[in-house]
């Protein structure tokens, strides 16, 4: 980053600090990857790629809801839904969504946000970001639970799963699918199952 900022490549440096930050989220480095998210997104901004500045603000928020940082996380969101919208940048916006959906997960009423992630997850296969709606499903599950739906969640999460079965796998929260998964079985009475 250092090298492209004394180059005078400030779009590179912003996007190496997203790339930084993102190793950090996927690490669980959260407050490392805000850092750097600030700085990504203030160089998105110099250099005005608002497209990379969207996805920084995604990551932010995601960082901050990682930390407890409820609020300033929703409105980081938002703003990175706005964002997304402007620029008719769909998978900008379904991660903005399903991302926004889990942060008000404990703060708003469940049933908006289980009907929310359900057609997050619905426009997510359609346009083939599968692991993007492999989330939504699981904010989904998680909000009917708290609803005590226990037979809506678990048909959502056996949809997670069967979804990450065919893909192998996705890049981010893939330990959350699963933790659903369980909780679901165990809250169905299927508690040997949410052991294996």
């Amino acid at each position: 980053m250092a090298l492209y900022r004394e180059a005078g490549d400030l779009r590179r440096a912003a996007g190496a600090e997203a790339n930084l930050a993102d190793v950090y989220n996927r690490v669980g480095a959260y407050a490392e990857a805000a850092d750097a998210l600030r700085k990504a997104i203030e160089g998105g901004r110099r250099v005005n790629n608002r497209r990379m500045e969207g996805y920084a603000l995604v990551n932010l928020g995601y960082a901050l809801s990682m930390q407890g940082k409820t609020d300033e996380a929703l409105a980081t969101l938002r703003e990175a839904l706005a964002r997304a919208i402007h620029l008719r940048e769909i998978r900008l916006t379904l991660g903005a969504r399903v991302y926004l959906a889990r942060a008000e997960l404990g703060s708003s009423p469940p049933g908006a946000i289980a009907k929310d992630a359900e057609e997050i997850a619905v426009e997510a296969e359609k346009v083939g970001e599968l692991g993007t709606g492999i989330l939504a499903l699981t904010v989904a599950a998680r909000a009917r639970l708290q609803l005590g739906d226990t037979t809506s969640a678990l048909e959502l999460s056996s949809r997670a799963m069967a979804t990450l079965d065919r893909l192998g796998g996705i890049e981010e929260d893939e330990a959350e699918v699963y933790a659903t998964r369980s909780r679901t079985l165990d809250a169905a009475g299927r508690s040997a199952e949410a052991i294996e």
